[in-house]
C-alpha cells in the first residue's frame, strides 16, 4: 500500500506490562482426555434459520460454551473457509479468506501479523473489501484504503493474563464463544451472541436487537436466579481481555484518566481505582444478578468517554417489560438499589459528571425562542440549518433509489433534509453563506459526513483518517459519493456544485461526527464557529458477554484523527468563539443563533 506521508504513526500502549486477571492458565491435560458435550444449537440471522452450529462444552469447565474457530468462521462468512494447518509443539497455523494467525493451545497464545485482514468478514459486503468503515448506504461506495505502515503484530496472551483455555482436538482449533464474537466484532457490527439455545448472528449493522428479534431471548439465561459461579468467573475475565485489548482508548475516563487504564489494564486499574474500583469488580463477580447488572452499570461510569462506551447490561428493557422477569426488575428499581449499589460513586459522579443533558435542553429551548420550530432558516445573506445528528435512515434512501421523487417527500431523513435546504439556498441569489449547525449533534454516520463533505467541496472522491489502535496504523479510507444521487458513481456527479461559503457551528455538544465534521472542514479551511466540540474519537465496537448480553465500546478499528494525525477526542477548538461566560461560569450561548452576527463573521472570514 501506498505511505501516508502526511500521517505520523501514534506510539500506542499496548505493552507487556498490562496486568491480568487470570485465576488460572487452563488445564495441562490434553482436552482429548477431558471428554465433552456438544450441543446443537439453532442459528438465528433475522429469524431463526435451518442452520445449525455445534457448540462444545467440555467436561473440566461445562459452563463455559466453545466452538471451532473454523466453524464460527464459516458461520459468520458464508461461503468462505478457514484452513487449519498443525505446526507440532501445540502450535497451529490458521488462515482465512486473507489473513493468518497462529495458535497455541498449550500456551493458550494467538498471534497474527495481520490481525485486522485475518478477522476481516466485509467480504460479506463486498469480495476483497478491506477491514474498514462502511454503513452501506447507496450513495457511498468504499474504493480502498491507504496505511501508514505494515501492521504491528497483535499477540493475546488468553492463558497466562486471562486464564482462557484454547483447545485443539482432532485438528481443530477451540475458542470460548464469547470470545470469538468479540474478536471478529467489527465497525458493521457483525457479531454473535449465545443465549444457551440459539447462536444469534447480528449479519447487518441495521438489525435490531436480539431481545427485539426474539422475545424469548433472555428467558433462557435469565430463567435461574442466581448466576453460575463459573460463568460469572469467566464472564468477568472475558471482561477484562476485551478492554484490555479492543478498547479504543479514546482519550477520556476516570479509569483512563486517574487509574492508568491503558497501560495497567481494566483489572489493576479497578483496583488501583481504591474501593469503589474493588466494589465494582466484587459486583460484576457476584453470582447474584441484580448485584452483577449494578457492577456493570458502574463500570459503564467508570469506562464514560462521552457516549461511545456503554457497558450496561442491554437486558434492561426487556426486563423493565417482560413479565417473566419481574422478580429482577423489582430488585434493579427498588428504592434502596441505588443507595445499595452507587451510594459509594455519588463523590465520583459528582466529580465527573456523565450527562450534559441540562445544558443540552436549555440550548435546544434558546434555539427554539430565537428561531422557531424546524430546521431550515434564513436571514438576509445566510442560510443556517440545524443537523441533530448525521443520520440518513435506509429505508427513505432505498426508497429514492429504487423510485425517485424529491428530498422534501422524505422529511423523516435528515440528510435529505439538508440537501433540499442547500439546494433551496443554492438557487436563492440572496444567499451567499450556509452554517450547518451541530450544536446539539450527538453522532451517527460517517457514510453521511462523507457524502456531506464531498458535497461541500465539489469532489467526487473524499478520504477519512484514523488509528488503528491494536496494529498502531495510521489508515486514509477513500470514499466515492454519488453526488446527483442517480444511482451512477460517473463523470456526472462533477455538475453538482454549490456556491456558497460553508460554516459548521459545534458545541459541548457536538460528538463523535458532530466532532469529526469540525475538524474535516478546519482542515479544509472551512470556518468553525462556538466552542470546543465534544470529541468522540471512536467507532463503537458491539460486544457480548459470556452470558449474552451486549455492550459496547470504542473501539481499536478506528480512533479518529485530524489531518496531521492528531487524535480529535479533545475537541476541536473553532476559528471563532461564540460563548460568553458570567462571572458564575454559566454559559450564554444566545450568539449561536444570531444569524445577522453569523452574517457579519463569515463574510469578514470569507473576504481574506
Amino acid at each position: 500500500m501506498k505511505k501516508l506521508t502526511a500521517l505520523a504513526v501514534a506510539a500506542i500502549m499496548l505493552p507487556a506490562t498490562l496486568g491480568g486477571c487470570a485465576s488460572g492458565s487452563g488445564s495441562s491435560v490434553p482436552s482429548e482426555k477431558i471428554g465433552h458435550v456438544d450441543k446443537k444449537v439453532g442459528v438465528f440471522r433475522e429469524k431463526l434459520t435451518n442452520e445449525t452450529a455445534t457448540v462444545r462444552f467440555f467436561n473440566d469447565m461445562p459452563s463455559i460454551a466453545y466452538m471451532p474457530i473454523e466453524d464460527y468462521y464459516a458461520i459468520m462468512l458464508p461461503g468462505y473457509t478457514m484452513s487449519t494447518e498443525s505446526m507440532g509443539n501445540g502450535q497451529y497455523k490458521l488462515t482465512s479468506a486473507c489473513g493468518t494467525a497462529v495458535v497455541n493451545v498449550d500456551e493458550d497464545s494467538f498471534a497474527s501479523d495481520n490481525y485486522a485482514a485475518f478477522t476481516n468478514l466485509m467480504w460479506k459486503i463486498q469480495s476483497g473489501m478491506d477491514n474498514i468503515y462502511y454503513d452501506g448506504y447507496p450513495f457511498i461506495k468504499i474504493i480502498g484504503a491507504e496505511y501508514s505502515n505494515t501492521p504491528k503484530r497483535v499477540t493475546f496472551p488468553f492463558g497466562q493474563r486471562y486464564g482462557i483455555d484454547l483447545r485443539a482436538e482432532e485438528g481443530r482449533v477451540y475458542f470460548p464463544l464469547a470470545t470469538l464474537s468479540d474478536m471478529f466484532s467489527n465497525m458493521d457490527y457483525l457479531y454473535s451472541s449465545f443465549n444457551g439455545v440459539n447462536l444469534y448472528v447480528n449479519a447487518d449493522n441495521d438489525m435490531d436487537f436480539n431481545f427485539r428479534r426474539d422475545p424469548t431471548y433472555y428467558d433462557s439465561i435469565l430463567g435461574e436466579k442466581t448466576r453460575v459461579a463459573e460463568l460469572a468467573d469467566f464472564n468477568y475475565r472475558e471482561l477484562c481481555f476485551s478492554i484490555d485489548y479492543l478498547y479504543g482508548y479514546p482519550g477520556q475516563g476516570i479509569l483512563y484518566e486517574d487509574a492508568n487504564l491503558e497501560k495497567v489494564g481494566l483489572d489493576k486499574a479497578l483496583k488501583d481505582y481504591g474501593s469503589v474500583g474493588t466494589r465494582t469488580k466484587e459486583l460484576i463477580l457476584s453470582t447474584d444478578w441484580a448485584e452483577y447488572f449494578m457492577g456493570m452499570n458502574r463500570l459503564s461510569v467508570l469506562l464514560n468517554d462521552g457516549g461511545h462506551t456503554n457497558t450496561g447490561v442491554s437486558a434492561y428493557t426487556d426486563i423493565s417489560t417482560n413479565p417473566n422477569h419481574a422478580w429482577l426488575n423489582e430488585k434493579l428499581t427498588s428504592q434502596e438499589a441505588f443507595s445499595k449499589y452507587f451510594s459509594d460513586m455519588v463523590e465520583v459522579m459528582e466529580k465527573h459528571p456523565i450527562s450534559t443533558y441540562d445544558n443540552y435542553m436549555s440550548m435546544l429551548e434558546l434555539r427554539k425562542q430565537t428561531l422557531g420550530e424546524g430546521h431550515y432558516f434564513t436571514e438576509g445573506d445566510t442560510a443556517f440549518y440545524s443537523m441533530n445528528g448525521f443520520v440518513a435512515d435506509k429505508e427513505p434512501w432505498l426508497e429514492y433509489y429504487a423510485h425517485g421523487g424529491n428530498f422534501d417527500d422524505f422529511d423523516e431523513a435528515v440528510f435529505m433534509g439538508l440537501i433540499s435546504s442547500m439546494n433551496k439556498a443554492q438557487a436563492n441569489p440572496e444567499i451567499h453563506n450556509f452554517v450547518i449547525d451541530l450544536s446539539l449533534n450527538g453522532g451517527g454516520s460517517a457514510d453521511v459526513l462523507m457524502a456531506l463533505i464531498s458535497l461541500i467541496t465539489g469532489k467526487r472522491e473524499v478520504a477519512l483518517t484514523y488509528q488503528s489502535v491494536l496494529q498502531e496504523q495510521n489508515i486514509r479510507q477513500s470514499f466515492l459519493v454519488d453526488r446527483n444521487f442517480d444511482g451512477k458513481f460517473d463523470e456526472a456527479d462533477n455538475n453538482v456544485n454549490y456556491d456558497l461559503n460553508f460554516a459548521v457551528l459545534a458545541s459541548q455538544e457536538s460528538y463523535s461526527c458532530g466532532n469529526l465534521f469540525p475538524s474535516m472542514m478546519k482542515d479544509l479551511g472551512y470556518m468553525t464557529l462556538g466552542e470546543l466540540s465534544g470529541g468522540g474519537a471512536c467507532t463503537i465496537l458491539a460486544l457480548n458477554t459470556a452470558d449474552g448480553f451486549y455492550y459496547h465500546t470504542s473501539s481499536y478499528e478506528m480512533r479518529l484523527t485530524n489531518a496531521a494525525g492528531e487524535v480529535i477526542d479533545p475537541g476541536v477548538e473553532p476559528d471563532v468563539k461564540l460563548v460568553k461566560t458570567d462571572a458564575e461560569g454559566k454559559k450564554d450561548y444566545s450568539d449561536f443563533y444570531n444569524l445577522k452576527l453569523l452574517s457579519e463573521l463569515m463574510n469578514k472570514y470569507y473576504a481574506k
